[in-house]
């Protein structure tokens, strides 16, 4: 799990106590409680977006490292506990869908990130608050809705189109056992040692994929061009809700050991589903990376792999993955690839590349369920080389039938 403290912590007088001094005044700034944000991540999956969050892209395997790459961000509201009316220090919002932002690569169990305006924030004296965050990646296509029941604010929702790279994430801050939730999160709470803990969880499903020549390919080798994945790209993010509107946003998981999140994101039914390509994490060999791609953002690579050997070559891993709308049973899956083969009978004329389009598969799970959101699947593709139509002629033998004999005067009449 990545922390990052977003805040340095400070001493404070602990005679202050819940329920003291009035509520959005002033007080002496060595009594006030600095807000501090712990950005944990709770499930790693991958994100022209980013990739993995927590993901070492220079690694070949793939792994999970809690590395964050600078520029990587999220934005963070701060709710009047169990409302979702924004905490006010005097006329301004403390944190209004603000945007955090990592302040540099980096690798381990805390690492920095700070709003993009570098300014601290302080508890007010008085009340707890709720913290909810979301990540959109560059996915996002409006400002945050408010939304109501009546009277009521019920929700705030951020519309989005996907193309398969961006990692849509959201948080709440964790209430915590071993203090009276009532006081989470707040001053009080904050001299005690307790500080909001966001740990995101991923909204997509993500799918990842291997191939590997389905016959012998040493003679023939394909180049395996790109993979493409149909899915739902256009809908909203539930970022935040009420309480009593919870049932309306979080249901139990069909194991019954915790909630599901699936209400929290909405696909426009209406809209054709998209294409989503998948992409390479950049070179981070190349010399030029740091200036023409310095946010490590995926992208689109001509060929993904050669595969040129036997039907028993261990499958290669390519790209990085897709993430994808969830909910579906099957995807529809378009590869295209290419493999020089001979373009004319006549021996004298060299090989050519030809190119193919295969859009004939579906991915779906064999037990027939439904792909689920913050779950990693595996998509192995077998190549087989292309077969030449070949039509030869031959003739059929006759068959011998009756023979017929024809006589006039077997027919003569008067």
């Amino acid at each position: 799990m990545a922390t990052v403290a977003l805040f340095a912590s400070c001493s404070s007088d602990e005679s202050l106590e819940a329920g003291q001094g009035v509520e959005g005044g002033q007080q002496g700034i060595e009594n006030r409680m600095p807000i501090m944000v712990n950005l944990g991540q709770a499930i790693s999956a991958e994100t022209k977006g980013y990739g993995t969050i927590g993901r070492d892209s220079s690694d070949a395997a793939h792994a999970i490292t809690n590395k964050w790459y600078a520029e990587q961000a999220f934005n963070l509201y701060m709710f009047k506990k169990d409302t979702l009316e924004l905490a006010m220090e005097g006329n301004t919002a403390i944190f209004d869908n603000q945007l955090f932002k990592i302040s540099a690569d980096q690798t381990g169990d805390s690492v920095a990130a700070w709003p993009v305006d570098l300014q601290q924030r302080y508890y007010p004296q008085n009340g707890a608050y709720d913290f909810w965050a979301y990540r959109l990646d560059d996915a996002g296509t409006a400002a945050p809705q408010l939304h109501t029941t009546g009277t009521k604010a019920d929700s705030m929702t951020v519309a989005f189109t996907i193309d398969g790279s961006q990692d849509l994430m959201i948080a709440k801050a964790d209430t915590l056992p071993t203090i009276d939730k009532k006081y989470l999160f707040s001053a009080f709470s904050a001299r005690r040692g307790y500080q909001p803990n966001l740990k995101f969880s991923h909204l997509l499903t993500r799918l990842h994929f291997t191939v590997q020549p389905g016959e012998d390919l040493t003679a023939n080798p394909i180049v395996v061009d790109s993979i493409i994945v149909l899915s739902k790209a256009d809908g909203h993010v539930v970022i935040a809700y009420a309480p009593e509107f919870k049932d309306k946003y979080v249901t139990r998981n069909a194991a019954d050991t915790g909630d599901s999140i699936i209400n929290r994101i909405k696909f426009d039914a209406a809209v054709a589903a998209d294409s989503m390509i998948l992409m390479e994490y950049p070179d981070l060999t190349d010399p030029t990376i740091a200036t023409t791609n310095p946010e490590h953002k995926l992208v689109i690579n001509e060929e993904l792999a050669t595969l040129n050997g036997p039907a028993t070559t261990t499958p290669v891993r390519v790209g990085e993955a897709l993430l994808v709308a969830p909910g579906e049973t099957e995807y529809e899956l378009i590869v295209k690839y290419k493999q020089t083969v001979p373009t004319t009978v006549n021996a004298a004329v060299p090989n050519a590349p030809k190119y193919f389009v295969d859009n004939t598969s579906k991915i779906k799970l064999t037990s027939g369920d439904a792909f689920q959101p913050g779950t990693s699947y595996k998509v192995n593709i077998k190549f087989y080389g292309a077969q030449p139509i070949q039509v030869s002629a031959s003739l059929v033998d006759w068959v011998n039938g009756e023979d017929i004999d024809i006589d006039p005067d077997e027919n003569w009449t008067e």
